[in-house]
């Protein structure tokens, strides 16, 4: 009996880890006989085609199309046929803390890729190397949210609704 739950075990383990070789696409020399039952014809390669070579071609996007008012703490890009959008948060000197134009930038490039149908993927990400983004900018923090010095106007919870 112990034999046999042994043996189950096994047989388990050695599909799990077929499926995470599958997955990564190890090269042959790592591949093991044991886990040659998993098929190659489900690979990413199979499934979507071949991953393409070319360098991207990214378009700026300045303003919005409904606002006509620039970005000034994020970068907003797509790339050209691609289907993807990119939205960096441009204030590496802060760490990338947002502060309400911030949101109010990132509200606005989200809901402008949400209705474009050409977009399928919208990478978030932040300028420099010391942080992604380290939250709420704190210079700007006051008792009921956060309040912009450049008259941008301030924040708080009920502002931040997407519709």
């Amino acid at each position: 009996m112990a034999e046999k739950k042994n043996l189950l075990v096994l047989d388990t383990v050695t599909r799990r880890l077929a499926s995470i070789v599958n997955h990564l696409g190890a090269s042959s020399q790592y591949d093991h006989p044991s886990l040659s039952s998993t098929s190659r014809n489900d690979s990413y390669k199979h499934v979507h085609g071949d991953v393409p070579s070319h360098d991207v071609v990214w378009r700026v996007i300045a303003s919005d199309t409904d606002s006509d008012k620039e970005f000034t703490d994020i970068i907003y890009e797509k790339a050209v046929g691609e289907g993807i959008a990119k939205i960096n948060i441009n204030r590496p000197e802060r760490r990338n803390a947002f502060r309400p134009n911030t949101v109010k930038e990132l509200i606005r490039a989200f809901n402008d890729a949400r209705h474009d149908s050409s977009i399928g993927v919208v990478i978030l990400t932040g300028k420099g190397t010391k942080a992604f983004c380290s939250g709420g900018d704190q210079a700007l923090r006051i008792a009921d949210g956060y309040s912009d010095n450049k008259d941008i106007g301030s924040l708080n919870v009920l502002d931040l609704q997407v519709y």
